[in-house]
C-alpha cells in the first residue's frame, strides 16, 4: 500500500487524465485571437526616427472564434465550468 512505486502509479492514474482533459479543454482558447505587434515610429518634422522601441499590440478575433459551432461550444463550456465551481 505504501510502496513508492504504487504511490507513483496511483498519482499518475489520477493526475494524467486530469492534465490531458484540462489541456484539451483550454487549448482552443489560444487560437481564438491573433496578436499583431506594430512598431510605432515617432516623427520629427519630415524625418522618422527608427530607434524608437515603442510598439502597439493589436488583437484580432480569428474565424474560429466567430464560427457558430465554436461559439456555442465556448459559451456552454463556460456555463458548465461555472456550475462546477
Amino acid at each position: 500500500m505504501n510502496d513508492p512505486r504504487e504511490i507513483r502509479k496511483r498519482l499518475l492514474k489520477y493526475f494524467v487524465p486530469v492534465l490531458l482533459i484540462s489541456i484539451g479543454f483550454n487549448l482552443p482558447k489560444f487560437f481564438e485571437t491573433e496578436a499583431f505587434i506594430i512598431p510605432v515610429s515617432a516623427s520629427d518634422g519630415n524625418e522618422t526616427k527608427t530607434e524608437s522601441a515603442d510598439y502597439v499590440v493589436r488583437l484580432n478575433v480569428t474565424e474560429m472564434r466567430i464560427h457558430p459551432i465554436y461559439s456555442t461550444w465556448a459559451n456552454w463550456s463556460q456555463v458548465r465550468k461555472s456550475m462546477n465551481s
